[in-house]
């Protein structure tokens, strides 16, 4: 079976995202969404986040860049289940408003995270 690297969804109007049936078991652990570096989402699998991302942001209490990721990805952070009926995991609507994305989106592999992006936008 060939990987699924990215993939585009059209939001419900409760703003779900239904995950595709593939990549549904690297998110059993639950999900972990926050911005991005720029006006776009960050998309974790929850083990990803408490193993690489919680080690990262870590370091030096008084490490300022280390104080700035951690601004950075706790601002409007939030984790859930995936709903395991569907598939779907709920975006909240600050989320939403910071990465510009009104109903239709992308999503795009980065590493161990996924960047979600507006469909509109140029990637």
């Amino acid at each position: 079976m060939a990987s699924v690297d990215y993939f585009e969804r059209k939001l419900d109007d409760k703003h779900r995202l239904t995950i595709p049936t593939e990549l549904r078991s690297e998110f059993a652990s639950g999900v972990v969404l926050t911005r991005g570096f720029n006006q776009y989402l960050h998309l974790y699998p929850k083990q990803i986040w408490d193993k690489e991302v919680e080690s990262a942001l870590g370091g030096s209490i008084l490490d300022e860049k280390i104080a700035d990721l951690n601004v950075k990805f706790r601002r409007g952070k939030t984790e859930a289940e995936l709903d395991q009926k569907q598939g779907r995991v709920t975006i909240e609507q600050h989320l939403l408003d910071y990465a510009g994305i009104d109903r239709e989106l992308v999503a795009i592999r980065a590493g161990a995270y996924w960047r979600i992006v507006s469909l509109a936008a140029d990637v």
